[in-house]
């Protein structure tokens, strides 16, 4: 038995969800900060610290954006196979509230032609990705992507020769070539497999799990811990200061592929990285 929605309620929400994403840092991302301040040791980065997380209480006390960049609006979607929606065109509805949220809002504007960089002047489009799920539920979660971070995620296809090994040494390197550009302490989201399509939106919802829980396979666990460990080893810090702590945490997402293959996919959440969930 299939379950209407209306696409002006799916404008509503996503609009709120909006407003609400940048303005109120999730809870495991506080989370997070307060650890990465429990664990650091340099005078320079402990201060650095304290200032994001008095930031993100201005922001919320004051319904003020936690960062400039507002983001490109990215929704990642899951709809039930039992859902219709009705009452127009769901892209176009979730677009409109992103042109509504960023204008009303003030928000700054960030969306433009890649080639003539001729800009939208409301953020929108947004930046939509579909997943067909059992149920009769629409999940959306509402992310405003900043620049700073997504200009450093990046993938490639290694030899299957280069084994897990070289997937690490691949993640290090990203890590590296990143150094502070993604601003950090920031959260690493990893997509091993599938191909290159797949591999990327793998670390893109490897991101956007909760920094709190584990893997429930015991090597991909063991393998975000090592990573973190690794990666804050190197000593890049807090906003590039030279701290302890760079990376708050490393989720991977996995996926079979092809025997010739073997895809890996980084992408960086910085310190204020912004997410809400709707569920109608």
């Amino acid at each position: 038995m299939t379950r209407d929605i209306e696409c002006s309620l799916i404008k509503r929400k996503v609009a709120d969800a909006i407003l609400k994403s940048v303005t109120v840092l999730p809870d495991d991302i506080r989370q997070g900060l307060a650890d990465a301040r429990r664990a650091e040791s340099k005078p320079l980065s402990q201060e650095l610290l304290d200032m994001l997380i008095s930031n993100y209480k201005i922001a919320e006390e004051h319904h003020i954006p936690l960062c400039q960049d507002t983001g490109a609006l990215c929704v990642y979607a899951e709809i039930g196979q039992d859902v219709h929606i009705i009452g127009g065109d769901v892209n176009q509805a979730i677009s409109d509230a992103v042109s509504e949220s960023y204008v009303n809002g003030f928000l700054r504007k960030s969306i433009c032609s890649p080639l003539s960089r001729a800009n939208t002047k409301d953020n929108s489009p947004a930046f939509i990705d579909w997943e067909l799920v059992p149920g009769d539920r629409l999940r959306l979660l509402v992310v405003p992507k900043g620049g700073g971070c997504e200009n450093m995620s990046c993938g490639t296809v290694l030899k299957v020769s280069d084994g897990i090994d070289g997937v690490r040494k691949y993640i290090l390197q990203s890590v590296r070539t990143a150094a502070s550009a993604p601003c950090p302490p920031y959260v690493l989201g990893v997509g091993i497999g599938g191909n290159l399509e797949s591999c990327a939106r793998l670390s893109k919802k490897a991101l956007y799990d909760d920094i709190r829980s584990d893997s429930s396979d015991p090597l991909l666990s063991d393998m975000e811990k090592e990573l973190k460990d690794t990666i804050n080893a190197t000593g890049i810090g807090t906003a590039g200061s030279g701290g302890d702590i760079t990376c708050m945490r490393v989720r991977i997402r996995t996926f079979f592929t092809h025997i010739t293959s073997l895809p890996v996919f980084v992408s960086f959440g910085c310190n204020s990285l912004r997410k809400a969930e709707v569920v109608i």
